[in-house]
């Protein structure tokens, strides 16, 4: 296929219907996104976040774990959890600083600040989702 050809068909879709309706919905998704967001800050104002952290680590224990395990899968935050970090990386401030002072050369990570936690996110082969306390102390490992 040539690039001219490309072009075209990239040109023809642009002015499609389809590409329409996928833009349509790609906005609705992040209306519905921008929701959530907003319920869940309402939500942190009037709740302690350290105790909401404390029961979504402990959702995630040992039984958890073995459950991923077993189905086959890497260990991964559930959606609630899940929820936090795509939160929290969206809206935190990006003040990099690599958790005890070690650069992870081979892995890219991220660190994110929020509400007296740490929150890490590792990429490599697999993803690993980390949390620590204010202390910078390891609570959970994904």
């Amino acid at each position: 296929m040539k690039l001219e050809d490309v072009e075209q068909q990239i040109n023809e879709w642009y002015g499609s219907e389809e590409c329409d309706e996928h833009f349509d919905f790609l906005e609705l998704k992040f209306e519905l996104k921008e929701k959530r967001y907003n319920r869940f800050e309402n939500y942190i104002k009037e709740n302690d976040f350290k105790k909401l952290m404390e029961r979504l680590i402990s959702e995630h224990d040992s039984d958890y774990i073995n459950k991923c395990i077993l189905k086959g899968y890497n260990q991964y935050p559930n959606n609630k959890l899940s929820f936090i970090f795509d939160y929290v990386f969206n809206y935190a401030p990006n003040n990099y600083k690599s958790l005890f002072g070690i650069e992870l050369i081979f892995f890219p990570d991220d660190v994110r600040k929020f509400s007296g936690f740490h929150f890490q996110i590792i990429y490599g082969q697999g993803t690993i989702y980390k949390i620590f306390d204010k202390n910078e102390e390891l609570l959970l490992s994904l």
